[in-house]
C-alpha cells in the first residue's frame, strides 16, 4: 500500500470508488507545480516550481498530506518562512 502513495495520490470521488491518480508534470498543489519527475532519485521526486519563482525537489507525496500535518509542502522554504515571521506561532 506505502507503495501504491509513493505512485498516486489518492483522488476523492464519492460517487465512484476510491481511484489512485498519478503524480503528472504541470500538476498544481496549493502554490507548488510539479515540472518534472527525477529519474535517478531513489524515491519519486520531483522538481517543482513554487508561485514566488524558487524551484525545488520534493516528495509528491507530502503536497497531499492533510492540512495540520507536520510533513506537509504548501510553499518553498522562502515562502514558508516569511509566513512564520509574519504570522508567529502562539506560545502556550
Amino acid at each position: 500500500m506505502r507503495n501504491a502513495l509513493h505512485k498516486a495520490r489518492v483522488k476523492d470521488a464519492p460517487e465512484e470508488r476510491t481511484k489512485l491518480e498519478r503524480f503528472k508534470p504541470e500538476q498544481v498543489f496549493g502554490n507548488v507545480t510539479l515540472l518534472k519527475r527525477l529519474k535517478k532519485a531513489k524515491k519519486l521526486k520531483f522538481h517543482a516550481r513554487c508561485s514566488c519563482g524558487y524551484e525545488f525537489d520534493v516528495d509528491p507525496f507530502r503536497l497531499t498530506l492533510p492540512e495540520h500535518h507536520k510533513d506537509r509542502i504548501t510553499a518553498c522554504q522562502r515562502c514558508s518562512t516569511a509566513q512564520n515571521k509574519e504570522h508567529p506561532k502562539p506560545q502556550a
